[in-house]
């Protein structure tokens, strides 16, 4: 889940050398530390679980622009679809939205260890007023719960805003429904 925060972030993406294999760094044996993989035969594993989840986000980074190029946006989250807030529990839902043109790849992270969380993800209303919906570029589950666009223009939502107020009108939302420590990155479809 970081590592997919940390390749749609605003940036240019940096892993310390190791983490491909799983190495942190610390432990007893000589394979604990990033180290090990200094001159040692066969080191470096193409099939590690970490190094294929690098490979598949590096590559999803580098087919859309809006996650190298794109303006950042965190999107405010909704239990019911109506009142909207940025997530302020510490185990909570990190939302955001990368930004270019008429594109918006939306990344959206369960960061509970223990809970599933279903919800709403407010999107740009004027620029989803074509999508048919999202598609689901990357899930770190296997089983991803479909994401559905969902309109309100005759209910009045209530976002609350980062200064405290409060505003009020229709929205877009994608519904989603995510496992403990659950990234997803999906894109408007156009």
């Amino acid at each position: 889940m970081g590592i997919g925060c940390l390749f749609t972030l605003l940036g240019i993406p940096c892993l310390y050398y190791g983490t491909e294999q799983g190495l942190f760094g610390s432990g007893n044996q000589l394979e604990y530390v990033r180290e090990a993989l200094w001159g040692k035969p066969d080191a470096f594993n193409e099939s590690h679980p970490f190094y294929q989840a690098i490979h598949k986000i590096a590559a999803i980074r580098a087919t859309q622009p809006a996650l190298r190029y794109g303006r950042l946006y965190f999107r405010p989250v909704s239990g019911d679809g109506i009142h909207f807030g940025i997530s302020k529990t510490v185990e909570g839902v990190l939302a955001y939205s990368r930004l270019l043109s008429d594109e918006e790849v939306l990344i959206v992270a369960n960061t509970s260890v223990h809970s599933v969380w279903e919800g709403h993800v407010l999107v740009d209303y004027d620029l989803n007023a074509r999508t048919p919906g999202y598609e689901l570029l990357y899930c770190n589950h296997e089983a991803a719960a479909e994401a559905h666009l969902v309109e309100n223009p005759d209910k009045i939502s209530s976002v609350l805003l980062e200064d405290g107020t409060i505003s009020t009108g229709p929205t877009r939302a994608v519904k989603i429904k995510m496992n403990p420590m659950e990234i997803q990155i999906l894109r408007n479809r156009i």
